[in-house]
């Protein structure tokens, strides 16, 4: 049995409506932001890296973790992100310091700073209680984002895990020509295709 060509564009939009979105969902900006390649691959480090760096592991959620030692001055590691203008992301990481030692992690031995778009969004000095689970929104306002860590910690260490930066839910949307609009406009676009097939049904039983 032969299908209609209004059946099979409907199912074509359809699956366009739920795959689509769930495709882009998935998309991680940061490069090896959770360091499976066990070093610092995809990650700009600043000029005054003392080399008392590493990446451990595996830790959270299987996560290996960068080790950083910075002790003699307050160092940096980054990356550029692809964004687009007005497009609302979601960034988050974990962090945590050891849970001995604790006298070299008072606010005169140690920071730690994130920054994204130029804007700090967090900051720490001294011992971190446990695991920080640290998450935000932000809205690109440029087409390549700057994503920077700054960090000290004299004779002790910071330890960072699964750095990510996505596209957040309520800017995904399904594409081509029903983008941005969602489920009204999926509705309305195959109320569009059911009326022209009327119509051309209507002019060929005329």
């Amino acid at each position: 049995m032969r299908r209609s060509g209004l059946t099979v564009l409907v199912s074509c939009l359809l699956c366009w409506f739920l795959v689509a979105p769930s495709a882009m969902a998935a998309t991680e900006l940061v490069n090896n932001g959770n360091f499976a390649t066990k070093d610092f691959t995809g990650w700009t480090l600043g000029s005054n890296f003392n080399g008392d760096w590493n990446v451990v592991g595996p830790g959270l959620n299987n996560s290996d973790t960068a080790e950083l030692g910075q002790w003699d001055s307050v160092a940096t590691m980054s990356q550029t992100l692809a964004t687009t203008v007005g497009n609302l992301y979601d960034f988050s990481f974990q962090l945590s310091t050891p849970s001995s030692g604790t006298d070299f992690y008072t606010s005169q031995y140690s920071s730690f700073a994130a920054a994204i778009g130029g804007v700090t969004v967090y900051t720490s000095s001294g011992p971190v209680s446990g695991t920080y689970n640290f998450a935000t929104p932000f809205t690109a306002t440029s087409n390549a984002t700057d994503l920077t860590f700054s960090f000290y910690n004299y004779n002790g260490y910071y330890y960072l895990q699964n750095v990510s930066v996505q596209l957040a839910q309520s800017s995904i949307a399904a594409p081509g020509p029903i983008a941005g609009t969602g489920l009204p406009a999926l509705m309305g676009a195959l109320a569009i295709v059911g009326l022209a097939h009327m119509r051309r049904s209507s002019r060929t039983i005329t």
